[in-house]
């Protein structure tokens, strides 16, 4: 009775190994990022509102949204799934991330733990293309690394908005 249970589908698993990639000119390179707001000033929590953003180099295109409750890894990885989402099948696609977990779960086979709802969505859309996950150092002049940055702390700020909203009423 001191050992909890675990579902079936939250069981830590292993991404498969990524398809063989190679550079072509169909090449979708797109940057992602994820942010969370803390709610009070001065008071850091690793859950809390938060935003994710996608930026399509090359293309006007650039898709970003919120949740009121979350964690920066979850808006991470909502950014990565979302922007694959928008590509279509069997394209070769780059996604260029500056977060380590993302990164290294695809690339180093890391154990999945948490955020299995994800991952499994990740492993959908990856399975119908060819996606390799570059790693780029945040804030480090990478000017569609800074956009994604800078589109998902806005949309950290709509949900800060919202969650103190729904506080004051």
């Amino acid at each position: 009775a001191d050992i909890s249970t675990k579902r079936l589908d939250e069981l830590p698993f292993r991404l498969p190994k990524p398809k063989r990639f190679r550079n072509t000119k169909d090449l979708v390179t797109i940057s992602t990022d994820g942010s969370l707001r803390s709610i009070s000033a001065g008071i850091r929590s690793d859950r809390g509102p938060g935003g994710w953003a996608a930026v399509f180099h090359g293309r006007d295109k650039r898709i970003s949204g919120h949740s009121v409750k979350t964690t920066n890894i979850r808006m991470e990885l909502t950014a990565v799934v979302e922007a694959l989402r928008e590509t279509p099948a069997s394209c070769r696609v780059e996604i260029r991330t500056d977060s380590r977990y993302v990164h290294d779960i695809v690339n180093e086979r890391n154990m999945i733990r948490k955020n299995h709802d994800l991952w499994k969505e990740f492993q959908l859309y990856a399975s119908e293309r060819h996606v390799r996950v570059t790693w780029v150092r945040g804030h480090s002049g990478d000017s569609h690394n800074e956009q994604a940055d800078k589109l998902a702390n806005e949309e950290a700020g709509v949900a800060r908005r919202l969650v103190l909203r729904q506080t004051d009423a």
